[in-house]
This record gives structure tokens, C-alpha cells and sequence, in this order.
């Protein structure tokens, strides 16, 4: 093979690892390169994945790495792997660590290139001059090593839609293929036109581009004779972004009457009389449309505005009362424990998330989730001001404390010194957890050991008295206790 590309585990079952799966179906399309795809994420022990990587690595002479910044520490256990069974494989690692801080990346011993912008033509031209050292500077945004000096190519341009091909799932484990009866993924844009101060996006700026309604539905018939999904997954960053776009997809997906539902993620602020209004709600119903998520974040309007959220409080309970009218479930994530967020905003938060609950009962809330520091961001530069010590080098990032896994719940705050009540923060989402209507396991053991914490949480939720957290605490050690015994 010509490209092995390599997902490191991010705790999902049937993961769709949309990053490197983009390039592998770009080469797919727009080339002759044979690419094959590993995912640390479908496999049940770290053995059975390391026989695999040993094996796959030593066919080719290039592997291609993507990965966030708490997933490091594997990217490096894989890169080491690599290295020690083919040394003369060259590695290319790219991905939201690798874009925010390429020299720093470059720099770790092992790594050969870093791709710090879209991957697609950067590691298709690699691949065409691989073995010519003196044509790296032909590679558009690439960082590499030539005699111990870092260079850093200009930037590759950005793909527009005419360039963004189908989704290659023949790429993925046969696991997650067999899987796809039920549930597939489905991305149709790139980038987003806003600028929250917790998003990479408010440093890297990637503009919003979109497929065409012809471009989806063509995507989405391939999608349905190959697969014939249940239930199809927008992970677009912001789906709605084009309301003309959106206006003509959804007249499409009711004349094309799809077997599928579709879920989304939306904006607060789009639920307006000048675009998702009652006449374009029921639309959505009916081409299919079962759950909508929005990031709320704060039920303070001074939080939101610090975020430059770009919505107001009222917005969100406007999208609850549309979609109630229509049969359409949501799903609302907030998160707690910002710079300057007040114990006033806390309980804003709460009360928001009380009036959701009221007109809605079986939404689903995601969080208050304590602030996780994760770089890239207006905001991760402000904690930075802060007195935050960020890690110098590639290694330092892999030791980090950042290994907590993205399924472990509840998260608990580093020593974040700008809170006004750390314990407050580490456990209110386990009382809205289990306050929450949807919260009820179907075993009726399980029922019965969740009953007295449901019945404290609820008290503590009406009397808004959420101090001495002991009961929650003992929630979380229980929960680690089943945890050790599964495992």
C-alpha cells in the first residue's frame, strides 16, 4: 500500500473517524495510491490493535496520523510502534494538535511531516514526491526537517465543494460497515462562519464551504443502495449555515421520500421568523428530521456574550417550543466553569436548564460539563493570561494530565484557580444527570440502586441547594466501583 492511515482510539464504538477518512477518500477519488485505514477505536484490547499496526505499517512507507490534543499520548504509543518495526516509514501526523502547534510537533524525533491545514492535497502531492527529498518545498502546507532546520511550506488552499468527494466507508473495520444498517455518518460542509472564543475555528478562520443540494443527494442515494441506513448523522459544524441551501435539500428529501431519519446540529439564533419558522418547521418533520442539537453553553446572557455565541437565552427556548410543536427531539449542551463565570451565572445556567426540562421533559442535557482547557481559541489564549502553564514540546502534551477518556463521566475540573466553587462545578452535572427523565436504566436492579440518589437529586434540584455534595460524591465512587468490575 501506498498510505496507511491511523486513527487513535477515541472510545467510540463504530467510530467514524471523519478526519483521516476524508483524505483517504480524497486519494481514493482524485489519485491512483492504494490507502488503507486503521482505527484504534474498533478494537476491544490494545494488543490486538498493536499486532495490526505492526503488520499494516510494515507494507508501506508512509503512514498518515490524525489527532486531537487528549488523544497525544496514544498518537506517540503508535508513532514509537511504528518506528521500531519500519524505521525507514516516514510519518505524517495532522489533525486540530498538529494545526495549532506544527513546529512544536515537528520537533518530536520520530515525526517526519506535519500537515497543519486541511490534509487532502497536502498529503496527496507528499505522496507524489515522497521519495525526493528536494521537492518537499513543492508541498503546500507542510513542516518538515531538512539537516535539523524546521521549514514550513506556505499553506495548501482550502477544498471547495467540487472537491470534496463521497465518503469512501469501504475504508472502515468490517465492524463498523455491518453497523451501518442502523446509524452512518455524513459530513457536507467544511468549516464555519462563526467565531465562539472556545472553537479552533476563532484562530484558524476556516471559512464555510458546502456541497451542493445535487452534490448530497447524490451522496445520500449512493449511501442508501449500499447501505440503507436507519438513521443518517449530519457532523456538519454547522449544517444550516446556507438558508437557500437548506430551503432546496429539504424540498429534495421530502420529494425523494428517503426510508432514513437524519439528525443535525443547529443554531439557537436560526430558529427566527426569517428562517426556521413555523412554516419551514414541519418541513423538517417531514423530510425526515428526528433530533436537532444545539450548543447553548450558559444560561447567562453575559456568558454568551463573552463567548461571542452570537444567540440569545430566549432563542433557545424558542427552538424547544418549535420543536416540541413538531415532534422533533433535542438535544442541549452547556458547559460551566469559564474565566470570570460568577456563581449568579451558575445558577442562570441551572434555571435555564430547569425551563428546558419544563417544556421539554425528554430532551436530553449534556453537561453543565466542567470547562475542559483544550488549545486553539480566543478563550484558551485568555486562560493562557491566566497563569495556565502550557506544555512546550510534543512530549510534554503526551504526559500532561490529558488522558482522562472522552466516555468517562462525570468529568472533574483541573485546579482551575478562577472558579468561585470548584465542587459545585465538578458535580452538577451528575444532579442533572440524574434528575433528567431519560436517565432510567431498563434493568430494574440498576433502577433500584440509582433510586435514592434520583430522589436526593430531585430534592436538591427543587430547593436549588446544591452545597456538600456528598451524595454525588458517593454516585461517583459507585460508578468507579462498576467501572473496575466490568473491566
Amino acid at each position: 500500500m501506498d498510505i496507511l492511515l491511523v486513527n487513535p482510539d477515541s472510545q467510540r464504538v463504530n467510530n467514524f473517524p471523519l478526519g483521516i477518512l476524508a483524505i483517504g477518500s480524497y486519494l481514493k477519488k482524485f489519485t491512483n495510491y492504494s490507502v488503507e485505514l486503521l482505527d484504534q477505536s474498533v478494537f476491544i484490547d490494545s494488543q490486538a490493535f498493536t499486532e495490526s499496526l505492526i503488520e499494516q505499517c510494515k507494507k508501506t512507507s508512509l503512514v498518515g496520523i490524525s489527532f486531537m490534543t487528549t488523544q497525544a499520548y496514544l498518537a506517540r504509543d503508535i508513532i514509537q510502534t511504528i518506528k521500531k518495526y519500519n524505521p525507514q516509514c516516514k510519518i505524517i501526523t495532522g489533525g486540530p494538535h498538529s494545526i495549532l502547534y506544527p513546529e512544536q510537533t515537528i520537533r518530536y524525533q520520530d515525526i517526519d511531516f506535519v500537515a497543519y491545514g486541511e490534509g487532502e492535497k497536502t498529503v496527496a502531492k507528499l505522496l507524489e514526491v515522497l521519495s525526493e527529498e528536494n521537492r518537499y518545498t513543492e508541498v503546500l502546507g507542510l513542516v518538515y526537517k531538512n539537516n535539523g532546520k524546521i521549514v514550513k511550506n506556505p499553506p495548501a488552499s482550502l477544498l471547495e465543494s467540487e472537491e470534496m468527494p463521497n465518503i469512501c466507508y469501504e475504508l472502515l473495520d468490517k465492524k463498523v460497515i455491518d453497523s451501518m444498517r442502523d446509524y452512518i455518518e455524513v459530513i457536507t460542509s467544511r468549516g464555519c462562519s462563526y467565531h465562539c472564543t472556545f472553537c479552533i475555528n476563532s484562530i484558524c478562520s476556516l471559512k464555510w464551504r458546502g456541497k451542493n443540494v445535487d452534490q448530497i443527494i447524490d451522496e445520500l442515494d449512493n449511501i442508501v443502495t449500499k447501505y440503507n441506513p436507519r438513521t443518517i448523522s449530519f457532523q456538519d459544524q454547522d449544517f444550516f449555515q446556507s438558508k437557500e441551501r437548506t430551503y432546496r435539500l429539504i424540498e429534495k428529501l421530502i420529494d425523494r421520500k428517503f426510508y432514513f431519519q437524519w439528525q443535525a446540529a443547529v443554531r439557537a439564533n436560526y430558529f427566527s421568523p426569517s428562517y426556521i419558522n413555523n412554516e419551514m418547521i414541519p418541513k423538517l418533520k417531514k423530510s425526515g428530521c428526528i433530533c436537532l442539537q444545539v450548543g447553548a453553553e450558559s444560561g447567562s446572557q453575559r456568558i454568551l456574550n463573552k463567548l461571542k455565541k452570537g444567540i440569545k437565552i430566549e432563542q433557545i427556548f424558542t427552538m424547544a417550543k418549535d420543536c416540541k410543536e413538531a415532534n422533533i427531539e433535542c438535544v442541549f449542551s452547556f458547559i460551566i466553569g469559564f474565566p470570570h463565570e460568577k456563581k449568579y451565572d451558575y445558577y442562570l445556567t441551572l434555571k435555564c436548564i430547569d425551563q428546558l426540562f419544563k417544556m421539554l421533559p425528554n430532551c436530553t442535557i449534556i453537561g453543565p460539563q466542567p470547562l475542559r482547557i483544550y488549545p486553539g481559541g480566543e478563550l484558551y489564549e485568555e486562560i493562557k493570561q491566566l497563569g495556565y502553564q502550557e506544555p512546550k514540546s510534543f512530549e510534554e502534551w503526551t504526559q500532561r494530565n490529558l488522558k482522562q477518556k472522552f466516555s468517562d463521566y462525570p468529568f472533574q475540573v483541573e485546579n482551575h484557580h478562577w472558579t468561585e466553587d470548584s465542587d459545585f462545578i465538578n458535580y452538577l452535572q451528575v444532579f442533572v444527570h440524574l434528575v433528567s427523565s431519560k436517565f432510567l436504566p431498563r434493568q430494574k436492579l440498576k433502577r433500584l440502586m440509582i433510586l435514592p440518589f434520583r430522589i436526593i437529586a430531585k430534592l436538591r434540584w427543587r430547593l436549588s441547594f446544591f452545597n456538600y455534595p456528598y451524595d454525588a460524591k458517593f454516585y461517583n465512587f459507585m460508578l468507579g466501583v462498576v467501572r473496575k468490575i466490568k473491566k
